[in-house]
């Protein structure tokens, strides 16, 4: 799980520190670090948020789904909701945010990673002033006390 936990720590770094995603989301790198959640949101999140979590995650090496769910809100409905939905997933497709980068955590705790996208679409909510569209990535890496030659 520790070596889970570093690489959600270098997704989160790297997203919100990608002043493409900042402008995006019309948010500051230290607000949309605030903005990234773990598994869910915290009730009265401000919009827009994410919501990020690699399923599989026991394993410390192999393929797994990393799911990064995007939230928008807009009082004018969910036409422009969408909107900055689809802008944020164009950022993180086109800027090759995630794509192809190396997974780089703090301590060394990860050997070797990469990213890739899946597939994304909008999930339907309970308000048309919220847009949810959920994302869906593979990540391989290699937790460094799994590989013997490099412990």
């Amino acid at each position: 799980m520790e070596t889970t936990l570093a690489v959600l720590g270098w997704l989160q770094n790297t997203l919100s520190t990608c002043v493409d995603l900042q402008t995006a989301t019309g948010l500051t790198e230290y607000e949309l670090k605030d903005n990234i959640y773990h598994l869910m949101a915290e009730k009265d999140s401000s919009f827009p948020y994410l919501v990020h979590v690699i399923r599989d995650a026991e394993w410390p090496i192999g393929t797994k789904d990393y799911s990064l769910d995007i939230w928008t809100f807009s009082e004018n409905g969910s036409p422009t909701a969408e909107a900055q939905a689809l802008a944020i997933k164009a950022v993180l497709k086109k800027n090759k945010l995630l794509i192809g980068n190396r997974i780089n955590t703090d301590g060394d705790e990860v050997i070797d990673g990469r990213i890739w996208w899946v597939y994304g679409n909008f999930v339907e909510t309970d308000n048309e002033n919220v847009a949810h569209y959920e994302t869906v990535w593979s990540v391989r890496y290699f937790a460094k006390q799994e590989v013997p030659e490099a412990t």
